[in-house]
């Protein structure tokens, strides 16, 4: 055997060691070192050269008599095949969609079992990324096997899957619910476990994510920062980079949110170097949103719009529809600080339209929000009231106290008469008082407080 008699050379040039698999007809052990080739390509981010040797593998394994173990083998092959295409190609690439609908064939072709589980997980991060209407349905599948297999940490995975999408679709109590399911089942499976070694789901930090936003969007800061903190320990206690960085990119936006600009802008530049080192698209896109954000509050709107810019094209070039609606939100701010008030009115209607979706709706309070004050201040006062009427209303809907405070402040500086629904907002908090938002709500009350002969209706 060439690996026994020479194991360094062999872990230096797998391509070559599969070349000699494949001419000596042993299909197995050739699609596997192929495998291997890949995965040393996919680290250093090559990843045009991980396809071209996953597909060299794929086109072995065909040769391979079916089993189990061979479309488990397949099932791995496609899985990263479908990474290394999305990281080049972006989601929308016809050859994506084919390689993830043959991984969903090879998952629903066998018994639930954990290879099955993480096959369907990675498909439902797929289709949750393009909000293509099937992610909940994958949701339930991924529940359903995760009983069939009794095991309580693909449980809590399954939970999680759920908390996720209930929080992008705006129903954040079914979020928080979900999310406090799967932490039951993983304290379940460590009881279950009674001291014994017990290996640590790295999605879990994903759990808390959900729990730190939906907190927010309810009214609850405070458990957000908590939360937010809790998050990005357990993915650093991982270290698995995707995680840490998908962790960090959905946490810097609670830290935004709370107004904890510094703690934010970390986060995005660490995941800019990630992103640099690993090739992850998606993360670069969101550390330049969350940049951009920073510099239009530091005074930069320029250097803002130019981030903004380079998300936008990212996330074009990646086919990414979940978020790129907040992409188009901050484009709009960032054109208006410059003075280019038509244009921005122009990217907010976008953002409302994108925000406007089933799957993705969690921050369509605050596209109509931004749309409104720039109505306002372009002069179309009654449409834009319309607009902020429509963000109160949203917001109350979808239970978001967070977004109705920030609507309810917008409508008291355009009609500083109309202070009712900042008082209601207000009023309902509980925590949370030395953030951003509130504090600048305390600031319009007390103001119009100390106004003699103002009468708030």
């Amino acid at each position: 055997m060439i690996e026994a008699a020479y194991p360094d050379w062999s872990a230096r040039n797998p391509e070559m060691l599969a070349h000699h698999y494949e001419r000596a007809g042993q299909d197995a052990r050739a699609a596997e070192t192929w495998e291997r080739a890949a995965d040393r390509a996919l680290e250093s981010a090559a990843n045009v050269e991980a396809i071209r040797h996953l597909e060299r593998a794929l086109a072995v394994a065909k040769r391979i008599a079916g089993s189990r173990e061979r479309d488990e083998l397949e099932l791995r092959l496609q899985l990263k095949l479908g990474r290394a295409l999305l990281a080049t190609r972006g989601r929308t690439a016809p050859e994506v969609a084919r390689t993830f609908a043959r991984a969903h064939a090879l998952c629903r072709a066998h018994a639930p079992s954990p290879s099955v589980f993480g096959g369907l997980s990675e498909i439902w991060v797929h289709s949750t990324t393009l909000c293509d209407g099937h992610a909940f349905e994958m949701a339930e599948e991924l529940a359903e096997v995760a009983a069939a297999c009794g095991d309580r940490h693909l449980e809590a995975l399954a939970e999680g899957a759920r908390a996720q999408l209930y929080h992008l679709m705006a129903r954040h109590k079914d979020a928080l619910a979900a999310a406090t399911r799967a932490l039951e089942h993983i304290d379940s499976a460590r009881r279950a476990a009674a001291g014994a070694s017990l290996a640590t789901v790295d999605a879990l930090s994903l759990v808390h994510v959900t729990i730190a936003r939906s907190a927010w969007l309810q009214g609850f800061p405070d458990r957000a920062r908590r939360e937010a903190k809790r998050a990005v320990e357990m993915s650093s206690a991982v270290g698995e980079p995707y995680n840490e960085g998908l962790t960090a990119s959905l946490i810097a936006y609670v830290h935004l949110w709370c107004g904890e600009d510094d703690r934010a802008l970390e986060l995005a530049e660490v995941n800019l170097a990630r992103a640099a080192r690993f090739g992850y698209g998606l993360f670069e896109a969101a550390a330049l949103g969350i940049r951009s954000e920073v510099r239009l509050r530091g005074g930069r709107p320029h250097a803002a719009l130019e981030d903004t810019r380079a998300e936008l094209e990212i996330r074009r070039a990646l086919g990414n529809v979940l978020g790129i609606g907040l992409t188009h939100l901050q484009l709009a701010q960032a054109l208006a600080r410059i003075g280019s008030l038509d244009a921005a009115v122009e990217a907010a209607r976008e953002a409302v339209r994108l925000s406007n979706i089933p799957e993705d709706c969690a921050l369509l309070a605050e596209t109509h929000r931004v749309l409104g004050l720039l109505l306002v201040r372009r002069g179309a006062e009654a449409e834009g009231h319309r607009e902020l009427a429509r963000a109160l209303e949203v917001a109350r809907a979808q239970e978001a106290l967070s977004l109705e405070l920030r609507a309810a402040m917008a409508i008291a500086r355009s009609s500083p008469l109309d202070l009712e629904p900042l008082r209601s907002a207000y009023a309902r908090f509980s925590e949370g008082f030395d953030t951003a938002d509130l504090m600048e709500a305390n600031a319009i009350l007390a103001s119009a407080e100390a106004m003699p002969g103002q009468r708030a209706h």
